[in-house]
Protein backbone atom coordinates (compact mmCIF):
# COMPACT_ATOMS: atom_id res chain seq x y z
CA UNK A 1 0.00 0.00 0.00
CA UNK A 2 2.48 2.54 0.70
CA UNK A 3 4.23 1.75 -2.86
CA UNK A 4 0.95 2.85 -4.12
CA UNK A 5 0.51 6.06 -2.38
CA UNK A 6 4.13 6.88 -3.24
CA UNK A 7 3.06 6.36 -6.75
CA UNK A 8 -0.18 8.59 -6.47
CA UNK A 9 2.13 11.15 -4.75
CA UNK A 10 4.46 11.36 -7.57
CA UNK A 11 1.81 11.81 -10.11
CA UNK A 12 0.62 14.40 -8.26
CA UNK A 13 3.80 15.90 -8.18
CA UNK A 14 4.63 15.88 -11.65
CA UNK A 15 1.45 17.71 -13.10
CA UNK A 16 2.08 19.87 -10.18
CA UNK A 17 -1.63 19.90 -8.81
CA UNK A 18 -1.89 19.56 -5.10
CA UNK A 19 -5.08 18.21 -3.62
CA UNK A 20 -5.78 17.80 0.19
CA UNK A 21 -7.58 13.95 0.27
CA UNK A 22 -10.46 13.16 2.32
CA UNK A 23 -10.20 9.59 4.11
CA UNK A 24 -14.17 9.57 4.18
CA UNK A 25 -15.37 10.94 0.75
CA UNK A 26 -12.45 9.97 -1.67
CA UNK A 27 -11.57 7.26 -3.42
CA UNK A 28 -8.66 5.01 -4.65
CA UNK A 29 -8.61 3.00 -8.11
CA UNK A 30 -6.54 0.25 -7.73
CA UNK A 31 -4.64 -0.89 -11.02
CA UNK A 32 -1.19 -1.77 -12.64
CA UNK A 33 1.56 0.56 -13.60
CA UNK A 34 2.64 0.36 -17.42
CA UNK A 35 5.59 2.22 -19.56
CA UNK A 36 4.38 5.77 -20.48
CA UNK A 37 3.27 5.96 -24.39
CA UNK A 38 3.13 9.73 -24.13
CA UNK A 39 6.63 11.00 -22.77
CA UNK A 40 9.22 10.05 -20.84
CA UNK A 41 7.76 9.36 -17.41
CA UNK A 42 5.52 7.19 -16.41
CA UNK A 43 1.79 7.24 -16.43
CA UNK A 44 -1.40 4.96 -14.60
CA UNK A 45 -2.88 2.71 -16.78
CA UNK A 46 -5.40 -0.29 -15.30
CA UNK A 47 -4.31 -3.56 -16.77
CA UNK A 48 -7.19 -5.77 -15.44
CA UNK A 49 -10.87 -4.27 -14.51
CA UNK A 50 -10.24 -1.76 -11.48
CA UNK A 51 -12.10 -1.44 -8.74
CA UNK A 52 -12.25 1.59 -6.14
CA UNK A 53 -12.13 1.33 -2.48
CA UNK A 54 -12.43 4.24 0.28
CA UNK A 55 -9.62 4.99 2.97
CA UNK A 56 -11.87 4.16 5.95
CA UNK A 57 -12.10 0.56 4.13
CA UNK A 58 -8.45 0.01 4.61
CA UNK A 59 -8.59 0.54 8.13
CA UNK A 60 -11.10 -2.51 7.99
CA UNK A 61 -10.03 -5.57 9.43
CA UNK A 62 -7.04 -4.28 10.97
CA UNK A 63 -8.39 -4.86 14.74
CA UNK A 64 -8.37 -8.72 15.77
CA UNK A 65 -11.06 -9.68 18.20
CA UNK A 66 -11.20 -13.05 20.25
CA UNK A 67 -13.54 -15.31 21.85
CA UNK A 68 -13.20 -17.37 24.73
CA UNK A 69 -14.11 -20.91 25.82
CA UNK A 70 -13.57 -22.41 28.78
CA UNK A 71 -13.91 -26.16 29.45
CA UNK A 72 -13.14 -28.89 32.53
CA UNK A 73 -10.63 -30.97 32.15
CA UNK A 74 -10.21 -33.51 34.55
CA UNK A 75 -9.16 -31.33 37.59
CA UNK A 76 -7.98 -28.19 35.39
CA UNK A 77 -9.95 -26.33 33.66
CA UNK A 78 -8.56 -25.08 29.96
CA UNK A 79 -9.27 -21.89 28.26
CA UNK A 80 -9.14 -21.64 24.22
CA UNK A 81 -8.71 -18.09 22.72
CA UNK A 82 -9.77 -17.94 19.25
CA UNK A 83 -9.58 -14.76 17.08
CA UNK A 84 -11.28 -13.21 14.66
CA UNK A 85 -8.20 -13.73 12.22
CA UNK A 86 -9.05 -17.59 12.93
CA UNK A 87 -5.76 -18.10 15.20
CA UNK A 88 -6.22 -20.17 18.57
CA UNK A 89 -4.74 -20.16 21.74
CA UNK A 90 -4.59 -22.35 24.73
CA UNK A 91 -4.65 -21.99 28.15
CA UNK A 92 -4.62 -24.58 31.30
CA UNK A 93 -5.47 -23.14 35.08
CA UNK A 94 -4.16 -26.00 36.80
CA UNK A 95 -4.94 -26.76 40.15
CA UNK A 96 -2.13 -26.85 43.22
CA UNK A 97 -2.24 -28.73 46.27
CA UNK A 98 -5.91 -28.17 48.39
CA UNK A 99 -7.48 -26.64 45.52
CA UNK A 100 -10.08 -27.23 43.54
CA UNK A 101 -11.41 -25.49 40.01
CA UNK A 102 -14.97 -26.30 38.87
CA UNK A 103 -16.45 -24.86 35.27
CA UNK A 104 -19.34 -23.57 35.03
CA UNK A 105 -21.69 -23.25 31.68
CA UNK A 106 -22.17 -19.28 32.94
CA UNK A 107 -18.26 -19.25 32.55
CA UNK A 108 -17.71 -18.79 35.50
CA UNK A 109 -14.90 -20.86 37.20
CA UNK A 110 -14.62 -21.19 40.68
CA UNK A 111 -11.55 -21.93 43.18
CA UNK A 112 -12.15 -24.25 46.48
CA UNK A 113 -9.66 -24.77 48.94
CA UNK A 114 -9.78 -28.44 50.35
CA UNK A 115 -7.61 -27.89 53.23
CA UNK A 116 -9.48 -27.61 56.70
CA UNK A 117 -9.05 -27.69 60.50
CA UNK A 118 -10.48 -28.23 64.07
CA UNK A 119 -7.96 -26.33 66.51
CA UNK A 120 -8.74 -23.24 68.33
CA UNK A 121 -5.43 -21.77 69.19
CA UNK A 122 -5.37 -18.42 66.76
CA UNK A 123 -2.10 -17.57 68.03
CA UNK A 124 1.15 -18.59 69.65
CA UNK A 125 3.81 -16.21 71.46
CA UNK A 126 7.10 -16.99 72.98
CA UNK A 127 8.56 -15.42 76.11
CA UNK A 128 11.72 -14.86 77.31
CA UNK A 129 13.19 -16.24 80.99
CA UNK A 130 16.32 -15.67 82.66
CA UNK A 131 18.44 -18.11 80.86
CA UNK A 132 16.20 -18.86 77.53
CA UNK A 133 15.27 -16.31 74.81
CA UNK A 134 12.66 -17.63 72.23
CA UNK A 135 12.07 -15.85 68.65
CA UNK A 136 9.34 -16.73 65.70
CA UNK A 137 6.27 -15.70 67.59
CA UNK A 138 3.41 -14.70 66.98
CA UNK A 139 2.51 -17.25 64.55
CA UNK A 140 -1.87 -17.00 63.31
CA UNK A 141 -1.08 -19.83 60.71
CA UNK A 142 2.20 -21.37 60.18
CA UNK A 143 5.56 -21.26 61.66
CA UNK A 144 8.69 -22.12 64.14
CA UNK A 145 9.41 -20.81 67.39
CA UNK A 146 12.87 -20.78 68.21
CA UNK A 147 14.61 -21.22 71.81
CA UNK A 148 18.37 -20.34 72.74
CA UNK A 149 20.47 -19.92 75.81
CA UNK A 150 20.71 -15.83 76.27
CA UNK A 151 24.14 -16.12 78.36
CA UNK A 152 26.44 -13.55 77.37
CA UNK A 153 30.16 -14.54 76.06
CA UNK A 154 31.25 -17.32 74.06
CA UNK A 155 30.40 -20.85 74.42
CA UNK A 156 32.92 -22.92 73.94
CA UNK A 157 34.84 -26.44 75.00
CA UNK A 158 36.62 -24.27 77.93
CA UNK A 159 33.74 -21.90 78.83
CA UNK A 160 31.17 -22.83 81.43
CA UNK A 161 27.01 -21.50 81.68
CA UNK A 162 27.24 -19.12 85.45
CA UNK A 163 24.60 -18.26 87.32
CA UNK A 164 24.84 -14.85 86.47
CA UNK A 165 23.59 -15.82 82.80
CA UNK A 166 27.29 -15.58 81.74
CA UNK A 167 29.92 -18.16 79.92
CA UNK A 168 32.83 -18.24 81.83
CA UNK A 169 35.81 -20.21 82.79
CA UNK A 170 35.91 -22.22 85.64
CA UNK A 171 37.09 -20.02 88.79
CA UNK A 172 39.53 -21.65 90.80
CA UNK A 173 37.36 -21.90 94.03
CA UNK A 174 34.84 -24.46 92.79
CA UNK A 175 31.80 -26.95 94.75
CA UNK A 176 32.85 -30.98 93.58
CA UNK A 177 29.86 -32.65 95.54
CA UNK A 178 26.37 -32.00 96.29
CA UNK A 179 23.95 -33.05 99.52
CA UNK A 180 21.29 -32.24 100.73
CA UNK A 181 21.47 -32.54 104.54
CA UNK A 182 19.11 -31.07 107.07
CA UNK A 183 15.20 -29.71 106.38
CA UNK A 184 16.33 -26.11 107.02
CA UNK A 185 18.84 -23.14 107.10
CA UNK A 186 21.06 -21.95 104.05
CA UNK A 187 22.55 -23.58 101.36
CA UNK A 188 26.37 -23.94 102.14
CA UNK A 189 29.44 -24.27 99.95
CA UNK A 190 32.48 -25.72 102.28
CA UNK A 191 35.89 -26.64 100.91
CA UNK A 192 33.65 -27.61 97.21
CA UNK A 193 30.72 -29.32 99.20
CA UNK A 194 27.65 -27.73 98.23
CA UNK A 195 24.75 -28.57 100.98
CA UNK A 196 21.27 -27.50 99.93
CA UNK A 197 18.61 -28.71 102.86
CA UNK A 198 15.46 -30.57 101.68
CA UNK A 199 13.08 -27.78 102.66
CA UNK A 200 9.55 -29.32 103.77
CA UNK A 201 6.06 -27.55 104.35
CA UNK A 202 3.98 -25.53 101.94
CA UNK A 203 0.51 -26.29 100.19
CA UNK A 204 -2.01 -24.07 98.27
CA UNK A 205 -5.27 -23.50 96.05
CA UNK A 206 -3.29 -23.69 92.62
CA UNK A 207 -4.99 -24.34 89.27
CA UNK A 208 -2.20 -25.99 87.83
CA UNK A 209 -4.01 -29.71 86.74
CA UNK A 210 -1.20 -30.89 84.63
CA UNK A 211 2.78 -30.82 84.71
CA UNK A 212 5.33 -32.28 81.89
CA UNK A 213 9.05 -31.95 81.54
CA UNK A 214 10.77 -30.77 78.39
CA UNK A 215 14.31 -31.32 77.33
CA UNK A 216 16.52 -28.29 76.39
CA UNK A 217 20.43 -28.39 75.40
CA UNK A 218 21.66 -29.05 78.62
CA UNK A 219 18.38 -30.65 80.83
CA UNK A 220 16.18 -33.35 80.20
CA UNK A 221 12.90 -33.56 82.42
CA UNK A 222 11.47 -36.84 82.46
CA UNK A 223 8.22 -38.38 85.02
CA UNK A 224 5.66 -35.81 82.92
CA UNK A 225 2.98 -35.37 82.55
CA UNK A 226 1.86 -35.80 86.33
CA UNK A 227 -1.58 -34.74 86.80
CA UNK A 228 -2.32 -35.66 90.47
CA UNK A 229 0.88 -36.13 92.46
CA UNK A 230 4.44 -37.32 90.83
CA UNK A 231 7.58 -36.46 90.58
CA UNK A 232 9.40 -34.64 87.32
CA UNK A 233 13.57 -35.83 86.94
CA UNK A 234 15.71 -33.16 85.52
CA UNK A 235 19.00 -34.62 84.46
CA UNK A 236 22.31 -33.35 82.69
CA UNK A 237 22.05 -34.63 79.31
CA UNK A 238 26.20 -34.02 78.95
CA UNK A 239 28.35 -36.85 77.69
CA UNK A 240 31.05 -37.82 79.46
CA UNK A 241 31.42 -38.95 83.11
CA UNK A 242 30.51 -36.79 85.93
CA UNK A 243 32.65 -37.26 88.54
CA UNK A 244 35.12 -34.87 90.68
CA UNK A 245 37.55 -34.10 88.06
CA UNK A 246 35.27 -33.03 85.02
CA UNK A 247 33.01 -29.83 84.95
CA UNK A 248 30.11 -28.98 82.61
CA UNK A 249 31.34 -27.78 79.57
CA UNK A 250 29.93 -24.84 77.07
CA UNK A 251 29.53 -27.73 74.28
CA UNK A 252 27.56 -30.29 76.83
CA UNK A 253 30.32 -32.40 77.55
CA UNK A 254 31.48 -33.40 80.51
CA UNK A 255 35.60 -32.58 80.24
CA UNK A 256 38.51 -31.70 82.69
CA UNK A 257 38.54 -27.84 82.73
CA UNK A 258 41.55 -26.09 80.50
CA UNK A 259 43.98 -24.28 83.01
CA UNK A 260 42.84 -20.78 82.76
CA UNK A 261 46.88 -19.96 82.60
CA UNK A 262 48.13 -19.16 79.43
CA UNK A 263 51.76 -17.81 79.70
CA UNK A 264 54.05 -18.46 82.60
CA UNK A 265 58.05 -17.20 83.22
CA UNK A 266 60.80 -19.88 83.14
CA UNK A 267 64.57 -18.22 84.52
CA UNK A 268 67.25 -19.58 85.52
CA UNK A 269 70.62 -18.62 87.64
CA UNK A 270 71.80 -17.19 84.16
CA UNK A 271 70.52 -16.20 80.83
CA UNK A 272 67.08 -14.10 79.89
CA UNK A 273 63.62 -14.87 81.42
CA UNK A 274 61.63 -16.62 78.93
CA UNK A 275 57.84 -16.43 78.26
CA UNK A 276 55.98 -19.94 78.12
CA UNK A 277 52.73 -19.95 76.15
CA UNK A 278 50.09 -23.21 76.37
CA UNK A 279 51.66 -24.44 72.96
CA UNK A 280 55.40 -24.25 74.13
CA UNK A 281 57.08 -27.10 75.75
CA UNK A 282 59.96 -27.16 78.15
CA UNK A 283 63.13 -28.80 77.48
CA UNK A 284 65.00 -29.41 80.70
CA UNK A 285 68.73 -29.99 79.37
CA UNK A 286 71.38 -32.27 81.36
CA UNK A 287 74.15 -29.11 81.14
CA UNK A 288 77.88 -31.09 81.39
CA UNK A 289 77.84 -34.34 83.09
CA UNK A 290 74.67 -34.32 83.38
CA UNK A 291 71.49 -36.35 81.43
CA UNK A 292 67.91 -35.63 81.71
CA UNK A 293 65.60 -38.60 81.15
CA UNK A 294 61.52 -38.49 80.60
CA UNK A 295 60.31 -42.12 81.77
CA UNK A 296 57.00 -41.27 82.32
CA UNK A 297 54.24 -38.70 82.13
CA UNK A 298 55.05 -37.05 85.64
CA UNK A 299 58.46 -38.01 85.66
CA UNK A 300 61.86 -36.42 84.78
CA UNK A 301 65.31 -37.85 86.06
CA UNK A 302 68.51 -36.48 86.30
CA UNK A 303 71.34 -38.60 86.47
CA UNK A 304 75.25 -37.54 86.60
CA UNK A 305 77.07 -39.05 84.05
CA UNK A 306 79.67 -41.79 83.99
CA UNK A 307 83.27 -41.08 83.49
CA UNK A 308 86.41 -43.23 82.29
CA UNK A 309 87.41 -44.17 85.57
CA UNK A 310 86.60 -47.66 86.51
CA UNK A 311 84.78 -47.68 89.93
CA UNK A 312 87.40 -49.53 92.77
CA UNK A 313 89.35 -49.18 95.08
CA UNK A 314 93.09 -47.19 94.16
CA UNK A 315 95.82 -46.92 96.19
CA UNK A 316 98.41 -43.72 96.38
CA UNK A 317 95.90 -42.70 93.61
CA UNK A 318 97.24 -40.42 90.79
CA UNK A 319 93.69 -38.42 90.21
CA UNK A 320 92.61 -35.67 87.31
CA UNK A 321 89.91 -33.66 88.42
CA UNK A 322 87.52 -31.36 85.90
CA UNK A 323 86.03 -28.01 85.84
CA UNK A 324 83.14 -29.64 87.47
CA UNK A 325 85.11 -31.55 90.30
CA UNK A 326 84.56 -34.91 88.54
CA UNK A 327 87.36 -37.54 89.31
CA UNK A 328 88.34 -38.34 84.93
CA UNK A 329 91.00 -40.56 85.21
CA UNK A 330 92.25 -41.85 88.40
CA UNK A 331 95.11 -44.89 88.57
CA UNK A 332 96.88 -46.37 92.23
CA UNK A 333 100.57 -45.00 92.97
CA UNK A 334 103.69 -46.36 95.19
CA UNK A 335 102.32 -46.99 98.71
CA UNK A 336 106.08 -46.98 99.87
CA UNK A 337 106.13 -43.41 98.23
CA UNK A 338 108.40 -44.73 95.07
CA UNK A 339 108.46 -41.88 92.50
CA UNK A 340 106.44 -45.36 90.14
CA UNK A 341 104.01 -48.23 89.96
CA UNK A 342 104.98 -51.38 89.56
CA UNK A 343 104.15 -54.67 88.38
CA UNK A 344 106.14 -57.89 89.91
CA UNK A 345 105.28 -61.43 88.58
CA UNK A 346 107.44 -64.78 89.14
CA UNK A 347 107.84 -66.54 86.55
CA UNK A 348 108.22 -70.52 85.62
CA UNK A 349 107.80 -71.91 82.21
CA UNK A 350 108.40 -75.28 80.70
CA UNK A 351 107.97 -77.22 77.96
CA UNK A 352 106.08 -75.37 75.14
CA UNK A 353 103.74 -73.54 77.75
CA UNK A 354 103.42 -69.92 78.39
CA UNK A 355 105.16 -68.33 81.65
CA UNK A 356 103.06 -67.93 84.88
CA UNK A 357 103.34 -67.38 88.31
CA UNK A 358 101.47 -65.29 91.13
CA UNK A 359 101.83 -61.88 90.65
CA UNK A 360 103.03 -60.26 94.22
CA UNK A 361 102.41 -56.25 93.29
CA UNK A 362 100.69 -54.63 90.65
CA UNK A 363 100.21 -50.91 91.86
CA UNK A 364 100.84 -50.09 87.91
CA UNK A 365 97.39 -51.80 87.05
CA UNK A 366 98.48 -53.59 84.52
CA UNK A 367 97.20 -56.67 82.65
CA UNK A 368 99.50 -59.26 80.50
CA UNK A 369 98.16 -61.63 78.04
CA UNK A 370 101.48 -64.59 77.29
CA UNK A 371 102.26 -66.80 74.58
CA UNK A 372 104.37 -69.00 73.36
CA UNK A 373 106.67 -67.66 70.57
CA UNK A 374 109.10 -70.06 69.61
CA UNK A 375 111.65 -72.54 71.77
CA UNK A 376 113.35 -69.80 74.72
CA UNK A 377 111.26 -66.74 73.29
CA UNK A 378 107.65 -65.87 75.04
CA UNK A 379 105.39 -62.64 74.04
CA UNK A 380 103.70 -60.30 77.12
CA UNK A 381 100.83 -57.92 75.16
CA UNK A 382 99.55 -55.64 77.57
CA UNK A 383 95.42 -55.40 77.81
CA UNK A 384 96.37 -51.68 77.82
CA UNK A 385 99.03 -49.83 76.25
CA UNK A 386 101.17 -47.88 78.12
CA UNK A 387 100.40 -44.25 77.87
CA UNK A 388 104.54 -43.23 77.33
CA UNK A 389 106.79 -46.51 77.01
CA UNK A 390 109.61 -43.53 77.19
CA UNK A 391 108.10 -43.91 81.28
CA UNK A 392 108.66 -47.97 81.84
CA UNK A 393 111.31 -50.00 82.58
CA UNK A 394 111.51 -53.73 82.31
CA UNK A 395 113.80 -56.31 83.63
CA UNK A 396 114.02 -60.08 84.22
CA UNK A 397 116.09 -61.83 86.77
CA UNK A 398 118.60 -64.62 85.80
CA UNK A 399 117.10 -67.82 87.89
CA UNK A 400 117.62 -70.47 85.74
CA UNK A 401 117.72 -74.64 86.04
CA UNK A 402 120.79 -74.79 83.91
CA UNK A 403 122.87 -77.86 85.23
CA UNK A 404 125.77 -77.58 82.84
CA UNK A 405 126.61 -74.62 80.96
CA UNK A 406 125.03 -71.00 81.00
CA UNK A 407 121.67 -69.76 80.17
CA UNK A 408 121.11 -66.34 79.99
CA UNK A 409 117.25 -64.32 79.83
CA UNK A 410 116.75 -60.99 78.69
CA UNK A 411 114.20 -58.78 77.68
CA UNK A 412 113.71 -58.19 73.99
CA UNK A 413 110.95 -55.40 71.97
CA UNK A 414 109.81 -53.63 74.24
CA UNK A 415 106.83 -51.66 72.84
CA UNK A 416 103.94 -49.90 74.05
CA UNK A 417 101.62 -52.41 73.58
CA UNK A 418 104.49 -55.35 74.60
CA UNK A 419 107.65 -57.19 75.24
CA UNK A 420 109.14 -60.35 74.76
CA UNK A 421 111.34 -62.29 77.54
CA UNK A 422 113.74 -64.81 75.87
CA UNK A 423 115.80 -67.70 77.10
CA UNK A 424 119.07 -68.53 75.44
CA UNK A 425 122.51 -70.54 75.76
CA UNK A 426 126.06 -69.00 75.45
CA UNK A 427 125.38 -69.64 71.05
CA UNK A 428 122.42 -67.78 71.44
CA UNK A 429 119.54 -70.94 71.08
CA UNK A 430 116.66 -70.91 72.52
CA UNK A 431 116.00 -73.08 75.41
CA UNK A 432 112.73 -73.73 76.65
CA UNK A 433 112.39 -74.81 81.06
CA UNK A 434 115.25 -72.22 81.87
CA UNK A 435 112.72 -69.89 84.16
CA UNK A 436 112.84 -71.22 87.28
CA UNK A 437 111.22 -68.52 89.77
CA UNK A 438 112.61 -65.63 87.92
CA UNK A 439 111.28 -61.72 88.41
CA UNK A 440 109.71 -60.09 86.20
CA UNK A 441 109.49 -56.30 87.11
CA UNK A 442 108.26 -53.23 85.44
CA UNK A 443 107.81 -49.77 86.60
CA UNK A 444 105.96 -47.01 85.53
CA UNK A 445 107.39 -43.47 86.10
CA UNK A 446 105.19 -40.53 86.14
Amino acid sequence: MSNFIQEVLGLIQRKKTVTTLNPTEDWFEFGRLTASTLNTGSSYKPKMHPYAIRWDDFKKGLDTTYTLVSAQSGANVTLTLTGSDATTSLVTLAAGTNITLVDSPTGTITINSTGSGSGTVTSVDTANSTFITGVGGPITSTGSLEYSLSAAGVPSNVTFLRGDNTWSTIPGDTFTSLTTTGTSGAATLISGVLNIPVYSGGGGSGTVTSVDGGTSTFVSITGGPITTSGTLTASLSATGTADASNFLRGDNTWAVPIDSLTTWNLTGDLGISQTISNTNSVLISGGVGLTSTASATDTLTIDLDNTAVTPGNYTSADITVDAQGRITAATSGSPSGLPYTSYVQILSQAGANVPTGPVLENSAGITINWSYTTAGMYQAVYATALADINKATITCSQTTKTSSGIAIVNVTASFASGFNVVSTDTSGAGLDGQLLQSVLEIRIYP
